[in-house]
């Protein structure tokens, strides 16, 4: 009889030790398959950037950390002329065009800072801990790695050239998200009007 209870009681056990190891591994599956969405909800999937969604939700964080958050810049950044691409050479070039360019700006950003696409050929950047000296240099930095790329080259597209305007501005503090889209799209609005490839901050 104590036998009997015995290999009863190492059955239980190793059938309590699996299920607490089938429960753990599928803990750490369902674990990995919403990390796996929440990426895939916040990315665009074309060019691997952070999506409007979330670069809305940071941007209204750092508004609401206010003074804690230091002084940072945004700024929106639009293709020139993008339909002539599309036109030219094809949607499927403009797509290589929008990757290619999400990547010149991944590697052109600091660690501090943060690129998404905003929609269409329009990116948005943050830039954190920007002093009002630096703010249009790190602009006109952007506009030099794009203007510097072969893109004729790179993408084996003869004749190809792509240059971007900007229009930026440096958060002082009081302006609520709504206040500084608008800015800046006003901003970005006002250097396409005075002939492109150019930026324009406030």
């Amino acid at each position: 009889l104590a036998l009997l209870i015995g290999v009863n009681f190492c059955t239980l056990m190793l059938t309590n030790n699996k299920l607490l190891s089938d429960l753990a591994k599928e803990s750490q599956e369902k674990d990995a398959a919403m990390e796996k969405l929440k990426v895939t909800a916040e990315h665009d999937r074309l060019t691997g950037l952070l999506n409007r969604g979330a670069l809305d939700a940071y941007l209204e964080s750092l508004v609401g950390q206010s003074k804690e958050s230091g002084r940072w810049l945004v700024s929106m950044v639009d293709i020139d002329n993008f339909k002539a691409i599309n036109d030219t050479y094809g949607h499927e070039a403009g797509d290589l065009v929008l990757y290619r360019l999400a990547s010149i700006f991944s590697s052109s950003i600091r660690k501090q800072d943060t690129v998404g696409r905003w929609g269409g050929d329009e990116f948005l950047f943050i830039l954190k801990d920007v002093s009002s000296d630096e703010a249009a240099d790190l602009v006109r930095r952007l506009h030099e790695h794009v203007a510097l790329f072969d893109w004729s080259g790179a993408l084996h597209l003869p004749g190809l050239k792509v240059c971007i305007s900007s229009g930026y501005y440096l958060y002082n503090g009081n302006e609520t998200k709504t206040e500084i889209l608008r800015i800046t799209d006003s901003n970005l609005y006002a250097a396409k009007q005075q002939g492109r490839n150019q930026w324009v901050g406030s």
